[in-house]
C-alpha cells in the first residue's frame, strides 16, 4: 500500500516518478484562468484565519458540505470559522474519491506544514495550530503566490471593471509575478436578464458614453477592450450553457437589442420580451463581433461550455450567484453547432486563437475532431481546454488527456488552471502534474513513446508552463 501523499502519490510507474521529480515538480506555474482578486494581490492582503482562507469563497467545498448534510449555518451562515473548519473536516471524512479530500490535505500540508490527515477529531487542534502561525502576519496573498512558484496569473474581469488593481500591480517592481486581466463579457450577452439595462448603464459609464443602440454598445465594447489591453490583457473568456445560434444578422440583432433596452414600443416595459431564440441569436451575433475584435487584436478567445448556473432558485435568492448551485447542461447536437460557430467566425472576420472547454466528457472526442478541422497556421491554434470544474478529478483529467492525445497533438496541450478564488488552490497544479507525468510515463513503459530527453523534457516544459504562455500571447521569464 502506498504512503498517504508520499513520494509516489498519484505516480504509479517509475517513468512517471522520474518525469515528475526531474522536470515537473519545480516548474513555475502559469495560471491562465482563475478568479483571484487583483485588489487582494495589489494590496498584498494579510490572512489571519485558516477557516476563512479555505472556506470563505470556495463553492467546491460548500457543495461537498451540503452533500454531507452540513447545515448551511456552518457553510455560508453565521457560525465561526473554527466551527465551519471542523464541520468541513467532518464532511471530508466521507468524501472517498473526491478530489477535495486530496486538495484540502495538500493545502494544509504545503502551506502550513501539517502532515497528518485532516479529520473531525483533529480539526480543532489543527485550526488552532495554523491560526497561531498566521498571527505572524506573513501569510499574505503574495506570499502564497511566491511559495507556489507562480510566474503568471490571468484573473477574470467584467468589461466595466476599472482594473485599478491590475494597474497598481503592473507598476510595482517589488512583485515579480505577471498579473493580467481577462475580458469576460458574459453580462453583455444576457439580453433576457431582468437587470440588463442596469448593467448597460454601468458599462456605458465605464467607457464614458451612453449605450442607446447596438452601434453604441459595440463602440463601448471596443473602448473597454482598449482599456483592458492597456492593462496587459490578451485573453477573453465566455461562459455559455450551449453554443448559440450564429445566423442572426445585424438588423435582427439590432431589433433584439432595442427591445431589450427599451421594450417593444419603446416604453421601457421589458417583462417577458425576448424568446430563447432571440437571446441565443443576439448572443451569437455578439460573439461573432467580439471574435473578430479578438482576431484583430491577437487575443485568445476562451469558451467555457455547458455550465447551467444558479439553478436552486430559493438558495440563489438567499446567497446570490456563484454559491455552488450550478450543474451541467445537456449536449445533444452541440458538436454540429460548434462547427457552425467556428466556421461562421472563420468566414466572417477571422478565427482567433481559441481554447474550448466542456463540462461534458462525452463530447471530448467529438470536440477534438471539430477543433482539428479548424486548426492551422501555427501550433496550438485551437485547443480543447483542460478538464475543468466538475471534471478536474483523476478520471476526468485522464479521460481528457487521452481524448486530446488520440485526436490532436498533446505536446501543444495547454496544461492546467485553477479556476479558483482561493490562494491555496495552486496545489491543484501539482495534482495535475503528477497525473500527467504518470499518464505519459505509462505510454513510455508500454512502448508507445520514447524516453529521450529531447522528447520528454520538451513536452513536459511545453505542457506545464511554456506553451500556455506562448499560446496566450504573453512573454515571461523562466
Amino acid at each position: 500500500m502506498s504512503e498517504f501523499m508520499g513520494r509516489r502519490f498519484l505516480l504509479d510507474n517509475e517513468t512517471g516518478v522520474r518525469l515528475y521529480e526531474k522536470f515537473a515538480a519545480d516548474m513555475p506555474i502559469c495560471d491562465y484562468h482563475c478568479h483571484l482578486s487583483a485588489k487582494d494581490i495589489a494590496d498584498d492582503r494579510v490572512f489571519s484565519d485558516v477557516g476563512a482562507l479555505m472556506l470563505e469563497h470556495d463553492h467546491y467545498k460548500w457543495r461537498l458540505m451540503r452533500g454531507a448534510g452540513v447545515d448551511e449555518e456552518f457553510i455560508t451562515g453565521s457560525r465561526s470559522f473554527r466551527e465551519k473548519f471542523i464541520a468541513y473536516a467532518g464532511a471530508l471524512e466521507k468524501a472517498i474519491g473526491n478530489p477535495l479530500f486530496v486538495w484540502s490535505n495538500m493545502e494544509v500540508r504545503k502551506y502550513f506544514g501539517i502532515t497528518e490527515p485532516l479529520t473531525s477529531e483533529n480539526a480543532g487542534r489543527i485550526y488552532d495550530e495554523i491560526n497561531e502561525k498566521m498571527k505572524s502576519g506573513r501569510y499574505t496573498a503574495r506570499s502564497f503566490i511566491r511559495e507556489s512558484n507562480v510566474a503568471f496569473i490571468a484573473t477574470t474581469d467584467d468589461p466595466s471593471d476599472s482594473l485599478d488593481g491590475h494597474f497598481a500591480i503592473a507598476t510595482d517592481d517589488s512583485f515579480e509575478t505577471k498579473v493580467v486581466p481577462t475580458f469576460r463579457p458574459d453580462k453583455v450577452l444576457a439580453a433576457g436578464c431582468a437587470d440588463y439595462t442596469d448593467y448597460l448603464s454601468i458599462l456605458g459609464e465605464s467607457a464614458g458614453m451612453l449605450v442607446t443602440d447596438l452601434d453604441s454598445l459595440l463602440e463601448v465594447l471596443k473602448l473597454r477592450m482598449d482599456h483592458f489591453a492597456d492593462a496587459g490583457c490578451r485573453i477573453s473568456d465566455h461562459a455559455l450553457s450551449s453554443v448559440p445560434d450564429m445566423g442572426f444578422s445585424y438588423e435582427e440583432a439590432s431589433r433584439i437589442f432595442a427591445t431589450a433596452l427599451n421594450g417593444p414600443s419603446g416604453d421601457g416595459e421589458r417583462t417577458g420580451l425576448l424568446s430563447e431564440d432571440d437571446v441565443s441569436g443576439f448572443a451569437g451575433f455578439m460573439l461573432r463581433f467580439m471574435a473578430g475584435e479578438y482576431y484583430r487584436r491577437g487575443w485568445v478567445m476562451q469558451v467555457h461550455l455547458f455550465p447551467i448556473r444558479n439553478q436552486n432558485t430559493k438558495m440563489a435568492a438567499k446567497l446570490g450567484p456563484d454559491s455552488g448551485f450550478d450543474c451541467t447542461a445537456d449536449t445533444a447536437g452541440q458538436s454540429e453547432r460548434l462547427c457552425r460557430f467556428l466556421d461562421t467566425v472563420s468566414c466572417d472576420r477571422g478565427l482567433p486563437k481559441m481554447m474550448i472547454y466542456t463540462l461534458e466528457p462525452g463530447v471530448y472526442s467529438s470536440f477534438v475532431t471539430v477543433i482539428g478541422t479548424f486548426s492551422s497556421d501555427f501550433p496550438g491554434r485551437i485547443q480543447l481546454g483542460p478538464a475543468w470544474w466538475f471534471c478536474d478529478h483523476i478520471d476526468g483529467i485522464i479521460e481528457q488527456l487521452k481524448s486530446f492525445a488520440a485526436g490532436s497533438v498533446l505536446g501543444y496541450f495547454n496544461g492546467m488552471l485553477t479556476d479558483s478564488r482561493s490562494f491555496l488552490s495552486y496545489v491543484r497544479h501539482d495534482y495535475f502534474r503528477r497525473i500527467f507525468c504518470s499518464y505519459v510515463g505509462s505510454l513510455v513503459e508500454s512502448g508507445q513513446y520514447l524516453m529521450m530527453r529531447n522528447f520528454l523534457a520538451g513536452s513536459c516544459a511545453a505542457l506545464l508552463m511554456k506553451m500556455p504562455v506562448c499560446i496566450l500571447g504573453h512573454e515571461i521569464d523562466n
